[in-house]
């Protein structure tokens, strides 16, 4: 490479497939979380809609009552 010769740019294929590479892997990781994140929201629900079902349950037997959602 000559002194004289102007520094890379980023409009440069190597400098943009560097770039592309990077930008391709930061983009699976952050799907990764995105469906790790959604896999924890649906077990949430899960056990909450568990535990909604024992507490009524409970009510109903033990507390003498209607859940009041129904």
């Amino acid at each position: 490479m000559a002194l004289d010769s102007p520094a890379p740019s980023l409009t440069d294929g190597f400098l943009r497939s560097a770039l592309d590479w990077q930008a391709t892997l930061m983009h699976q990781l952050l799907d990764l979380h995105d469906k790790q994140l959604q896999s924890i929201g649906t077990w949430q629900r899960l056990f909450n809609d568990a535990n909604q079902d024992l507490w009524d349950r409970w009510n109903c037997r033990f507390g003498g009552g209607v859940p009041l959602d129904g």
